[in-house]
């Protein structure tokens, strides 16, 4: 049995496919969700979750009786693979520096989210859902610094959330620290995956499910890390 993130995976490879090789074209009508689940052999409804944060970042639009359109071909918003060669270079303490950033993020914060998400109030809910959006408004203009900033507003509002000030205390100095390092992990790895992750994690967090949430946010972090090392 696939994992969900071989399946996500799976459908933007489709995508990607399509977009690049010409298949699809800007105005025109794509394949149905239900067609693309039967092809790859996944559920109808990862096909949705996964198009979800494509039609946030203006890359698809959906007409109601019509079907699903692709409105730019424009993929820059995936995994860059050449900003990733130009930085990943074993010898450069850049790199060294943001592998451990992540790798920090992803001991502290799924259990955290975890904690979160169990009492999470309707304003903390509401919150992180203005940060989304930014994150949303952000990549359908590939703004990255804006994109950056919200990204780890939602973050720092879930470290917040905690109420521990060591905590907030800690993760506040390590985002200020490390922001050139953000900054190139967004040109490396696009918006697609992160607003992909946050969707889900904003559900979990409204449905106060916490090991969903906890699961999500190291499934989020080390997808990322996975990414960058090229793994």
């Amino acid at each position: 049995m696939k994992k969900k993130s071989d399946e996500r995976n799976s459908i933007i490879d489709y995508v990607i496919t399509n977009i690049r090789s010409g298949v699809w074209k800007p105005g025109e009508k794509i394949t149905s969700e239900n067609q693309i689940s039967k092809e790859l052999h996944v559920s109808r409804m990862m096909v949705r979750s996964a198009l979800q944060p494509l039609f946030a970042l203006g890359m698809l639009r959906s007409e109601q009786g019509r079907g699903t359109y692709l409105v730019s071909k424009d993929t820059s918003m995936f995994l860059n693979t050449e900003a990733l060669l130009e930085y990943r270079l074993p010898e450069s303490e850049d790199y060294r520096r943001i592998v451990e950033f992540m790798q920090f993020r992803c001991m502290v914060e799924p259990p955290s989210a975890g904690m979160v998400a169990e009492h999470a109030s309707d304003g903390f809910t509401e919150r992180i859902g203005k940060y989304l959006g930014l994150m949303e408004k952000a990549a359908s203009i590939k703004d990255s610094p804006a994109f950056v900033y919200a990204d780890h507003a939602f973050h720092m509002a879930i470290c917040r959330e905690t109420k521990n000030e060591l905590l907030i205390s800690v993760m506040a100095h390590v985002f200020k620290q490390n922001e050139d390092h953000a900054f190139r992990l967004n040109r490396m790895v696009g918006y697609y995956s992160g607003l992909y992750y946050h969707r889900l994690l904003f559900e979990a967090f409204q449905e106060k499910d916490g090991r969903k949430a906890m699961r999500l946010m190291d499934e989020h972090l080390r997808h990322s890390l996975r990414d960058m090392m090229g793994v």
